[in-house]
């Protein structure tokens, strides 16, 4: 199985494994794919034991991050899915989906005008070893991860 994909279950159908994962990592792992391709993004490593940042992509970077003199740092939630859900069997069909996310306006932005940009994606609902995180607290969490591991004090 490819790294990232949040495995909820596996089901035997007809003799295979059948793997469950949940849009918000499917759609995270494409965001990753899509900014890597378009402009060289790349996944920042999670140092030491920090269990709030334990989701795959979670923070990505522009190329030469670290030699930027301006930093856009983006903190948002999931992006959106627009989608007609049949009535019947609840399920929704991908060609007839949107996934809506404003923060492909603000990297474009970034990268055109010479930012290096962060991208934080913060999960909604975030469970940790059973221990349930509320968006805000990982939020703050990953933001002071990012300063004391990242950024720091500049002289």
């Amino acid at each position: 199985m490819p790294p990232g994909l949040a495995l909820l279950e596996t089901l035997p159908v007809l003799g295979y494994p059948f793997v469950l994962f949940s849009n918000k990592d499917a759609i995270r792992i494409s965001q990753a794919t899509i900014f890597g391709k378009r402009y060289g993004f790349c996944t920042l490593p999670v140092l030491g034991d920090n269990a709030a940042l334990a989701v795959e992509s979670q923070i990505l970077a522009s190329p030469g991050i670290h030699s930027m003199e301006k930093v856009m740092v983006v903190v948002h939630d999931s992006p959106e899915i627009w989608a007609d859900k049949d009535p019947i069997s609840g399920t929704i069909n991908p060609s007839k989906s949107l996934v809506i996310s404003s923060t492909n306006k603000f990297i474009h932005y970034a990268m055109t005008h010479g930012f290096g940009v962060i991208d934080v994606s913060i999960p909604e609902d975030h469970d940790v070893f059973g221990d349930k995180f509320s968006a805000l607290s990982c939020s703050q969490d990953t933001c002071v991860y990012l300063w004391d591991n990242y950024f720091g004090y500049v002289h």
